[in-house]
């Protein structure tokens, strides 16, 4: 899971170790290591046990800039040595609040997701960072500012085509990002073959990036990818429109059902009905909003 933390925001990270199931203490308190989405590591809290059996905490302070973490946990679990894994992003907002879920009315006047015994903040965040990722991928374009690091060939010249990279974290990992050509704002960091560059001397123009003091240069067989871009994209604030439909589709969705997945409608004495996952509202609106391209 892909927990989203609000830049400038403090967050206390916390992880429950399971053994079997059933969750459980380790031998000691664990230790905790964070790297950013660059490779840079990120000073946290001590860690600490709250009350409750296998659970273990961490402050992170608030982060200036946008970023993709990952943290790791590692311990000992009966004499055994043992490690997990979190990854947490820091957005520049949100597309919506959990007070403004909880507040959101249904048929009725009911307010569905009031109830935060069923409706916890952390369901209600699972569920807002999973209906940004799937905004973004059938629009091909962010709905929330968020985070980008791609490499990329230089060309002597021209300017850097921002979509033609390739998404990629500092270990290794594939980061998707769909709607990452669009709506570019903030260049965080640059490195042409290893040197950093100064920020200031670069320049957004839609998707394009220009070096006003140099110019990008050649990779070669020794160094594919020798451009590292760390930058920010996507609107601030949410837009109107998909903040609404945005949740339009919490409510559809982060209710549990008495219907299977795959019901495409029901029958009562009333007659059929339809149903689905995907508001009729919701479906419109992607499909008005649709951006995508080959680059994604």
């Amino acid at each position: 899971m892909n927990f989203q933390i609000l830049r400038g925001t403090p967050r206390t990270l916390q992880i429950t170790v399971y053994s079997g199931g059933t969750p459980t203490d380790l031998d000691a308190n664990p230790t905790i290591a964070i790297v950013d989405g660059n490779g840079t590591a990120v000073t946290t809290g001590a860690v600490t046990k709250p009350a409750g059996t296998g659970i273990y905490e961490s402050v992170l302070p608030a982060q200036a800039n946008l970023n993709v973490l990952t943290a790791t946990w590692t311990g000992l679990l009966a004499t055994k040595a043992v490690s997990f894994s979190q990854s947490y992003e820091i957005v520049g907002n949100l597309l919506f609040t959990e007070a403004e879920a909880r507040a959101e009315q249904i048929v009725g006047g009911q307010a569905a997701l009031s109830d935060t015994a069923k409706y916890s903040d952390a369901l209600i965040a699972h569920w807002r960072s999973v209906i940004g990722d799937i905004f973004e991928s059938r629009m091909g374009r962010g709905v929330v500012r968020r985070y980008c690091r791609a490499r990329y060939n230089g060309f002597v010249g021209l300017p850097l085509d921002l979509t033609s990279g390739y998404p990629v974290l500092a270990n290794g990992s594939r980061l998707p990002r769909p709607g990452r050509g669009w709506d570019i704002s903030t260049i965080i960091s640059a490195t042409v073959d290893g040197v950093a560059q100064t920020v200031s001397e670069l320049e957004i123009m839609d998707y394009k990036l220009y070096h006003t003091t140099g110019s990008w240069s050649w990779p070669t067989s020794a160094t594919p990818g020798n451009i590292t871009i760390e930058y920010e994209y996507g609107p601030d604030p949410v837009e109107a429109e998909t903040h609404q439909r945005a949740l339009d589709l919490l409510l559809a969705n982060a209710a549990p059902s008495g219907y299977p997945s795959s019901a495409t409608s029901i029958n009562t004495e009333d007659g059929t009905f339809r149903i689905t996952n995907f508001p009729v509202a919701v479906e419109e609106f992607l499909k008005r909003r649709n951006h995508r391209t080959t680059y994604a």
